[in-house]
């Protein structure tokens, strides 16, 4: 898939993700001043998580586009050589070459995996503590009677679809 074809799945997708997570947040914190206090620290939580790992994840991406590119340059050249390597030493160099690259470009690539990786369990855990942590507070204020069971249910619903739409984002 091209950049130019790309841009537009991304923008709209992104675009949707982050309405719906801006759009629940405002909406649940309307339900009690605790969700607004949870909201604000959960926002800033995922926008720190965010920003830890974007700079690292971003250049070792283009990293992994110009090793990739780089690899498939060379695989193309021998390719097209119409047997330049067949003859002398140069079928061993060749290959000794095409491994190296092959290696550069999965060290690359296993280098850009840990940081997305990192930054995809980061968004998780905290979908997962801050349900947790909403299904007990929500339960407290149930208990107290400040709020509907129903309301509890909206928010865990609302909540958990925006905390997963931002985890998927980072992919």
């Amino acid at each position: 898939m091209t950049v130019q074809k790309a841009v537009p799945h991304l923008l709209v997708g992104g675009l949707a993700i982050l309405l719906q997570a801006g759009i629940g947040l405002v909406l649940t914190s309307f339900y009690h001043p605790f969700f607004l206090a949870f909201n604000l620290v959960a926002a800033a939580v995922l926008l720190g998580i965010g920003f830890i790992w974007a700079g690292p994840a971003v250049r070792s991406g283009a990293a992994l586009s110009h090793a990739k590119h780089e690899t498939a340059r060379w695989l193309e050249s021998v390719g097209t050589s119409n047997g330049f390597y067949k003859h002398g030493g140069r079928l061993s160099a060749a290959m000794a070459r095409s491994d190296a690259m092959t290696a550069a470009y999965l060290r690359a690539h296993r280098r850009h995996f840990r940081h997305t990786f990192a930054q995809t369990i980061g968004f998780l855990v905290v979908y997962a503590v801050a349900s947790a942590a909403l299904l007990a507070m929500g339960g407290w204020l149930i208990l107290q009677g400040q709020l509907s069971l129903g309301q509890l249910v909206a928010a865990e619903l609302v909540l958990s679809g925006a905390f997963y739409g931002i985890s998927q984002l980072v992919q």
